[in-house]
This record gives structure tokens, C-alpha cells and sequence, in this order.
């Protein structure tokens, strides 16, 4: 446990975070059934929660497939087990002579397998109160003055003399330990949220104490110049060395104010991304739980249907009243958050917190998919011209031109020269599937990356100006091509190096400002890197121009950087070999070509396959793959694998 701070009550609603109670059946009601709207109704609930579960939370959700499994195996030996009766009522022989050998109505045991399911009575069955779900609670002494308290569920069945058959005891059982599971994870991450709400108050203590100083020392300042001020309408000849002095001092006051300035907002800055990260957390926690009722009510509602029971009334009614169901502490924390946020970093603003803790999706993304298919459109149509051009020979190729023959080599050196913008349109496109991929493993890259939360592009944002990039580009290089001879064609291609860089460092706010100076601030600190220290948003983008190993060798101390530069070192010795072996054709270098390329090769996909990747581990359950994975298909992990290969 720890220790809880002052200013906060059990319930976390005292010090900043005080506000009107919230009764728990009001916190339950504000989360059940709202974060699903955006999904389709007919989309099946397995679906649902694949898309919504957080990865690294995945452990703590309720283990909705494997109790699908359970009540499809029950499912299945049920009718099993009716087409068995439909046998033994066929054979009538059969069924009286059995009859008059066992006149107590006993069933053969080979046939009565968890047989009771068949005894149980209709009015035992549609009677809810056949079970009922017992609540335990397991005190653990953690030391002298912490314990912790654990709620624990067991279903009892009130006749004995209808005991469930086996694979509804390990079904319900099963179920008791999603439920205890559940509970025992919302708990600890509470807790977590709790311990976090105290650092953020904390911190706000802290930055509301540098706004004093910050107000204290432009006071100061105030007064010093109007002294200043004063002493020269007064004595303009006499004490001048005063003068200076106060001079001197109304500056230090100055710049003072400007460095406690400087904090001050930087400081505000870091609280908003953290009050925006911790908001949107107990948003997740909040879902988690509304996931979870959910997936109870659901498997439940299955259970019933196959077996005809009804056990979801009495179960639900122990999901609906245990702990992570009925606490309140993540709806008053978030209250909390927009609370103070309106109130210290917000200038009292409510609705400019809500923008900022909860952005709304952009809505032009149907537009953005509109133009986009139109340049992917001009793109391919381009692309075929463009090879279609190069293709195809001319008509009379006999007639040879000095002034062809120069156009056709300036025109081939410009194709080279203009494959530069090629690679940047490839980064991007690579960049669009990246995002894809991360929102559809639901890999939050905005937190990760260090973004202002609306700020981040969407996959068809990014798609949209890579196919009009690629437009552009491919419509020079045809004109290039088909008008050679006219005087300025060879620039062509440069306009589109013109238009990347025009839109690179447009001042205005259009086409996606927000990104463009993220992304300008980052190159800035990587030209810049042997000087600071490379974070994390800055080393992504970096990877792409060089590696950042070495470096973080020297900050970490960590060997297997060290190696990771090898691994560059011997691509880069390969290329060289190459190089060589290319004008001094012998059996000597054709030797070292041969190595270096395999030596190259084969550290290459070792280091990106298991040290990168963290695959191939024969013990994994995944069989060559490891234990925990995103994607759920693994035919892509393996996929990967070979095409590296």
C-alpha cells in the first residue's frame, strides 16, 4: 500500500480534487454503454473488444474466448447428448428392457456424463435462485500497519441434489476467476491513478508557487523602474552612480522575470500533456470497466441460451455490485482533472479544457479520402504514361540528333537526381501504414511520440499528400520526357523539391502547421544531437536518417547499442568491399565481396529478428514467435520474418 497524502480522503475528493459527491450508481451510469457508441451495433462483441482492449492491459481483461469456448463445448455435448435420446427413444426394445432392469429410473453411467443438466426440472432451471455467487472477503497483512483487503467470488448451487454437470462446474468456476481477476486488476491500477493524482497536485502546488515568484519579481521590477523613473525627473545631473546602480538592479529584476518566465511556461506546458495523459488513462480504465460488465452479460446470456438455464439475473447482479463495477474514484478523478484544468491552465475556460483533454476526431476525413483517391487515381495514370514513354523505342530510330542525344543524357541525369524525392514519397507512404498499423493495435504513438493531444495526423491525412506529392512528381518527369527540347524543361523536376520545401516551412495554418513544426523542432534537435541528449520522438525520426546506437552508448553504457553498431559498421565495410571488388575484378576481393555481404547479411537479420523483434524463442507459446504479441494474426509475424530473410 502506500502512503496517502495529506490532502486527499479515502475517496480521492479532497484538496484539488474536491467536488460534488457522486453516488456510485451515478459513476456506474455515466460509463455503462458509452464507450461502444462508436462501434456497430451488428459487429460481434468478440470484435468489439479486440479493437478496444489497451495491449498492455490485455492480461487483466475478462477472458472473453476462453469462456466462449466453454459454453460452445457444453453446447456441443449437449447435443451429443440428444441425439443419443433420439437413439435410445428409436429403440424401443431397448428402452423397455432397460426399464425393467433398473426400475429406479438410474441412467447407465456411460450415457449420464454430467447428466443433471437433463434432470434439473424446467421450474428448477428458470428459477434464478438455483445459485447464487458468494462474495469473500480475503484480508492480507502486507506489514504492522497495511492491509489489504480482496473481494473473492464462488458460486454455490443451492440443491445438492441437482449438482451440475462437470463442464458447468469448470464453466461457473472459470467464470469466479475472470470476475476475481478483474476485480483484483481495476484495483491495483485505482490505486496506480490514485498515487498519480497525488504527483499531478503536487506538481500544480509547485507551479502555482512559481507563478507567485514569477508575480513577485515583475513587482519588483515595477517598482525599481518607477524609483528609476522618479529619480531622473527630479535629479537629472546629480547622483548618477545611484542611477547606474538602480539601472543595474531594474535589469538583473528584468531578466529574472523573463528566466522565472521561461519556467513558468514551460512548466505549463509539461502539466498539460500530463494532465491530458492522465485524463485519457482513466478514460481507458473507465472502458475497461464498461468491457468488462459487458463481457459478463454477454457470455452469460450465451450460458442461458444453450442451456436453457437462468443464471444471468442472479450472476450479473454480484458483476453489477463488485468493486470495479461500483466505485466511483475514476469518475471523480477525471472530474478532478477538468477542474483544475479549467481552473489553473485553462484561464477558466471549460469548453478550451475539453478541447484539449478530450480532442474531437477531425471530421474532414471523408473529404481527405475523396481528393486522396483522386491523386492515387493521377498517380497510377501517371505512373503508366511515365513507363510507357520509357518503354516504348522511337519510331525512326536510324535519325540520330546531337541535340537529341544531349537532351536524352541531361534528361537520364535528372531522372537520377530526382529519384531523391522518390525516397522521401516512400517514407512517407511507409509512414501512412505505420499509423495504420498502430491504430489498429491500438498503439497510442501520440503519448509515445510526445504529441499535443488532436495534433497527431491520421493515416489518411498522411496518404492524402504523399499521392498528391507523387502526382506532382510524376506529371515533371513526363513533362520532362515529352518536352525536352523546350528551354527550362530540366527544371521541372526541382518543383517539386520547391513545393516540398514551401510546404515544409509555410508559416500559415494550413496543410497540418501542427505537424510541420513538430516535425521541424525534431530535424532541429537531431542536426543538434551530438550536443543533447536524443528522446524518444526525436530518435524515431532520426533511425530513419542514420542510427542513434552509438550515442546512446555513450548515454546508457549499454553493450548491446555497441553491437547494434557493428551491425551498421558491417553493412557499411560490405558496401565498401563492393565498391572495390566493382574496379579491381580479382579472387581476392570477389573472396571479401562474398564474406562481408554474408557475414553483413546474416548479423543483420539476427539482430532485427531477435533482438529487434524478440522473436524466434523456441520456449514461447507462440511457437518461434514470443510470448506476448499485438497482432493478433501471427501469419504476419511469420511473414515478416521470411520477406526479412
Amino acid at each position: 500500500m502506500y502512503d496517502q497524502h495529506p490532502d486527499f480522503d479515502s475517496d480521492c475528493a479532497s484538496g484539488y480534487f474536491t467536488f460534488q459527491p457522486v453516488s456510485q450508481a451515478t459513476a456506474c451510469q455515466r460509463y455503462k454503454g458509452k464507450a461502444l457508441d462508436a462501434l456497430p451495433i451488428m459487429v460481434k462483441f468478440q470484435k468489439q473488444l479486440a479493437v478496444q482492449i489497451v495491449p498492455e492491459w490485455k492480461e487483466g481483461y475478462c477472458f472473453y474466448k476462453q469462456l466462449k469456448k466453454d459454453v460452445k463445448r457444453i453446447k456441443e455435448w449437449m447435443e451429443d447428448d440428444r441425439m443419443l435420446s433420439m437413439k435410445d427413444n428409436n429403440s424401443s426394445k431397448v428402452s423397455d428392457s432397460a426399464a425393467a432392469a433398473n426400475p429406479s429410473g438410474l441412467i447407465d453411467s456411460r450415457k449420464s456424463f454430467a447428466r443433471p443438466l437433463l434432470a434439473i426440472s424446467n421450474k428448477l432451471v428458470n428459477n434464478s435462485r438455483f445459485l447464487w455467487v458468494e462474495r469473500l472477503n480475503n484480508i492480507t497483512t502486507i506489514d504492522k500497519e497495511n492491509v489489504q483487503e480482496t473481494e473473492i467470488y464462488e458460486t454455490k448451487f443451492l440443491h445438492s441434489s441437482f449438482i451440475p454437470m462437470e463442464l458447468a462446474v469448470q464453466f461457473f468456476g472459470r467464470l469466479d476467476a475472470e470476475l476475481n481477476r478483474v476485480n483484483g486488476f481495476f484495483k491495483l491500477k485505482e490505486e496506480e491513478y490514485t498515487l498519480r493524482a497525488h504527483a499531478l497536485q503536487l506538481q500544480m502546488a509547485t507551479l502555482l508557487e512559481l507563478r507567485k515568484v514569477l508575480a513577485r519579481a515583475r513587482q519588483d521590477a515595477a517598482k525599481v523602474s518607477h524609483v528609476s523613473s522618479q529619480g531622473d525627473d527630479s535629479n537629472n545631473n546629480n547622483n548618477k552612480s545611484a542611477e547606474i546602480t538602480l539601472d543595474i538592479w531594474s535589469l538583473q529584476l528584468a531578466q529574472e522575470a523573463a528566466m522565472s518566465k521561461k519556467q513558468v511556461q514551460h512548466a505549463e506546458k509539461l502539466l498539460r500533456s500530463a494532465f491530458a495523459d492522465f485524463y485519457h488513462g482513466l478514460g481507458l480504465l473507465k472502458n475497461y470497466c464498461t468491457l468488462n460488465i459487458m463481457a459478463f452479460s454477454k457470455i452469460l446470456k450465451k450460458y442461458d441460451k444453450v442451456t436453457g438455464w437462468n443464471a444471468s439475473p442472479t450472476y450479473m447482479r454480484a458483476v453489477e455490485t463488485s468493486y470495479f463495477a461500483t466505485s466511483s474514484k475514476v469518475v471523480k478523478l477525471m472530474d478532478g482533472v477538468e477542474h483544475i484544468f479549467t481552473l489553473h491552465l485553462a484561464k477558466k475556460n471549460h469548453r478550451e479544457t475539453m478541447i484539449y483533454l478530450r480532442p474531437e476526431q477531425d471530421t474532414s476525413i471523408k473529404l481527405t479520402s475523396y481528393f486522396q483517391g483522386i491523386f492515387t487515381g493521377c498517380s497510377v495514370a501517371f505512373v503508366a504514361v511515365l513507363l510507357l514513354k520509357l518503354t516504348v523505342s522511337p519510331s525512326s530510330p536510324s535519325s540520330v540528333d546531337p541535340q537529341t542525344d544531349a537532351n536524352a543524357e541531361n534528361t537520364e541525369a535528372l531522372f537520377y537526381v530526382s529519384s531523391s524525392v522518390g525516397l522521401v514519397l516512400l517514407h512517407l507512404y511507409m509512414y501512412a501504414w505505420n499509423v495504420y498499423l498502430w491504430r489498429g493495435a491500438r498503439i497510442n504513438y501520440t503519448l509515445i511520440f510526445e504529441w499535443a493531444p488532436g495534433t497527431e495526423l491520421q493515416y489518411q491525412q498522411v496518404l492524402l499528400l504523399s499521392t498528391g506529392l507523387t502526382s506532382l512528381w510524376m506529371l515533371t518527369l513526363i513533362l520532362v520526357k515529352l518536352c525536352s527540347t523546350l528551354p527550362y524543361a530540366n527544371l521541372a523536376p526541382f518543383l517539386v523539391l520547391v513545393v516540398m520545401f514551401a510546404i515544409l516551412v509555410l508559416p500559415f495554418n494550413v496543410c497540418y502547421r501542427a505537424t510541420r513544426v513538430v516535425f521541424l523542432k525534431s530535424i532541429i534537435r537531431i542536426i543538434s544531437a551530438p550536443f543533447y541528449k536524443v528522446k524518444l520522438a526525436d530518435n524515431f525520426l532520426a533511425d530513419q536518417l542514420t542510427s542513434q546506437c552509438a550515442r546512446r552508448w555513450k548515454d546508457e553504457g549499454d553493450i548491446q547499442q555497441l553491437l547494434n553498431a557493428g551491425k551498421y559498421l558491417s553493412a557499411l565495410v560490405a558496401a565498401a568491399v563492393r565498391v572495390a571488388y566493382a574496379h579491381y575484378e580479382s579472387r581476392v576481393w570477389i573472396i571479401l565481396y562474398v564474406t562481408s555481404s554474408l557475414a553483413s547479411s546474416v548479423f543483420g537479420v539476427y539482430w532485427d529478428i531477435i533482438r529487434d523483434w524478440g522473436l524466434m524463442q523456441y520456449k514461447s507459446v507462440n511457437p518461434w514467435l514470443r510470448d506476448h504479441l499485438i497482432l493478433e494474426k501471427k501469419r504476419i509475424y511469420y511473414i515478416s520474418m521470411v520477406s526479412l530473410r
